[in-house]
């Protein structure tokens, strides 16, 4: 983990585990339609929500998960979320793909400060 731009509630530990429903195991592969996917490497921004059990998960069933991406050439960083099985939803999801990181950022860290402020 890089940066977080909310701090209530976690352990000031830098490692921060996600457990999706699904994954692989040898051979064996489950997929559960909705539930954000991570790759080796992949660099991403995930909004999350403690289960009943404890466990950390993509607020939505993926939908807070966001791809950080680069254009080649570009310095700068966009986002993206493609929450896979969420066609319904899929739409408006859409209108923040191509999004600047920073602008991301901002946005998130304002609408935070609103919240904490009522």
């Amino acid at each position: 983990m890089r940066e977080r731009w909310k701090e209530s509630g976690f352990s000031a530990d830098r490692t921060v585990v996600l457990s999706e429903p699904g994954g692989t195991v040898g051979a064996q592969t489950m997929q559960v339609g909705g539930t954000a996917a991570y790759q080796v490497g992949e660099e991403v921004i995930v909004f999350v929500y403690r289960t009943p059990v404890g466990y950390l998960r993509a607020i939505g069933n993926g939908q807070g998960k966001f791809t950080i991406t680069q254009r080649p050439g570009s310095p700068q960083k966009y986002i993206h979320s493609d929450p896979a099985g969420l066609e319904l939803i899929r739409g408006a999801v859409s209108k923040m793909n191509g999004t600047g990181l920073d602008d991301f950022r901002r946005t998130v860290q304002r609408l935070i400060a609103q919240k904490a402020a009522q």
